[in-house]
């Protein structure tokens, strides 16, 4: 488990899917999906999201960037994909 959360805080801003991140830590995509659920309450690829999103606020609060500039530093290839999750994850929008 820590093998993937490290995997995600260290390449956040990178793509990569749920099946290399199970390979990259030795285990199945099942197995990987129950551990996050077991141990976080969320999947792989929320627990992304959320330290995506956490990367946007920073940049949102400490930085003249725009909406689309700060969505595509945190990874996000479609700025309304990003004003939906972090509206989902936050309970308000980027603005």
């Amino acid at each position: 488990m820590n093998t993937a959360i490290g995997y995600i805080m260290d390449n956040w801003d990178k793509d990569f899917s749920v099946a290399e991140l199970a390979r990259y830590c030795c285990v199945s995509e099942s197995t990987l999906y129950h551990l996050f659920s077991r141990e976080l309450g969320q999947t792989p690829i929320k627990f992304l999201n959320s330290v995506r999103i956490n990367v946007a606020i920073e940049q949102l609060e400490n930085s003249n960037r725009s909406i689309a500039a700060v969505s595509a530093l945190a990874g996000f290839h479609s700025e309304n994909h990003f004003r939906k999750v972090f509206t989902g994850i936050t309970g308000v929008t980027p603005l």
